[in-house]
């Protein structure tokens, strides 16, 4: 007789749990975890000791409503406390809100590849996922729009997106939000907005107040640097806060969560200060890495080039040299498309950068231009390459 087991939601079989990147350590014991885009500064000093001083309640539960923090982050943006729900992360939001909102026989949308918590989260609430793919690494809003149905109960618009980096601007946006019935939630996820420099991407907090049926998730996560204590909220009309807190993991907000968020709001200056280093440094990297893959590969070209002049018989040092020049040439496009779009998908800009896809290129015209057969193809290709360059 086969053994007897309990018996767990069918759900549970369609996916693993989520998993975090790993962490790998440095021989002096420190690590990066790039994976996760976490903060690489620590808490100021003066939350440090906000956070020290919190230890002395631990033996008390926190305060469940987290009030005071409610209180500091409708100061902060300006909004009435009843528009606040605070939760365990942004994932704990976002968790509450579709226990609130979702259910069996409702749907929730959202674009893919997008934040990597939604699948799971969707389907543990029951609900019909419908995936809208993304295009040119961002979110195809009319494309969202069109998915909406009667049963459809919450929009996620991830802005900027993560993975890929991308935002969707203001006019795009709300011609979307116009776009939405009354009667489905559209939620802006903006764990990233305080990265945003772009002056053309909306501030969600802006966009919220006039439209009900809109709402925005931040995180003390990132530009905060709180990734290790869970503090996150939403901001939107008081019926969609309040369904928010109803479901709430009791204390899950816990008491130094809770004061490291309150003083991370006093020192907000001198932590936003800290992300536009990031952000410079982000930009910086972006702009360089195509020229430097660039260098890297130009040696490349000349193996092509001497299979070209091996094949014709040509053995002229010059020609070799033309030669490499203008295989380099055909590269520079591919070269140059990090340069042009350095907001977009870290991992499959990385397929551009590392090389190989110039190298493909390289031997891909060694090959096209092994089979043609012009008189004076050198010659031709120097006053090519002249035109390029200019030089």
């Amino acid at each position: 007789m086969p053994a007897q087991s309990p018996r767990f939601r069918s759900v549970l079989d369609q996916f693993a749990p989520y998993r975090p990147g790993g962490r790998v350590a440095s021989p002096d014991g420190r690590s990066f975890k790039l994976s996760s885009n976490e903060s690489p500064f620590g808490p100021l000093p003066s939350v440090t000791e906000v956070i020290a001083a919190a230890f002395a309640d631990v033996n008390r539960y926190p305060d469940n409503g987290a009030a005071e923090l409610t209180e500091a982050i409708a100061r902060r943006h300006r909004i009435p406390p009843e528009h606040v729900a605070v939760g365990c992360g942004s994932v704990g939001v976002t968790q509450q809100l579709l226990a609130a909102a979702a259910e069996p026989g409702a749907e929730v949308v959202y674009a893919w590849r997008s934040f990597e918590a939604y699948p799971l989260l969707v389907r543990l609430a029951g609900a019909d996922e419908v995936i809208v793919p993304i295009r040119d690494e961002t979110h195809d809003l009319a494309a969202m729009a069109d998915a909406i149905t009667p049963r459809t109960r919450v929009v996620f618009v991830c802005n900027p997106n993560n993975p890929t980096g991308t935002v969707v601007r203001r006019v795009e946006l709300e011609n979307f939000l116009d776009r939405v019935p009354p009667e489905c939630l559209v939620v802006l996820d903006e764990a990233y907005a305080e990265y945003v420099r772009d002056p053309d991407v909306p501030d969600g907090l802006g966009l919220y107040r006039d439209r009900p049926n809109t709402a925005v998730l931040r995180t003390f996560s990132k530009a905060y640097g709180l990734a290790g204590l869970r503090v996150g909220f939403l901001v939107g009309h008081e019926p969609v806060a309040t369904a928010v807190r109803k479901t709430l993991l009791p204390f899950s907000v816990n008491t130094i969560a809770q004061a490291a968020a309150i003083a991370s709001l006093a020192a907000e200056a001198e932590l936003l200060a800290r992300a536009g280093q990031v952000v410079k440094e982000g930009l910086r990297h972006g702009r360089i890495r195509p020229w430097v893959g660039l260098l890297i590969t130009r040696p490349l070209a000349i193996i092509p080039a001497v299979l070209i002049i091996g094949i014709r018989g040509n053995s002229s040092v010059t020609d070799l040299l033309v030669l490499s020049q203008v295989i380099l040439a055909l590269q520079l496009p591919f070269a140059m498309f990090p340069l042009l779009h350095f907001t977009s998908s870290r991992k499959r800009m990385g397929k551009w950068r590392n090389g190989w896809f110039l190298l493909l290129t390289g031997w891909g015209s060694a090959l096209l231009i092994t089979a043609m057969d012009i008189d004076g193809l050198p010659a031709a290709f120097k006053g090519a390459w002249i035109v390029i360059t200019g030089h």
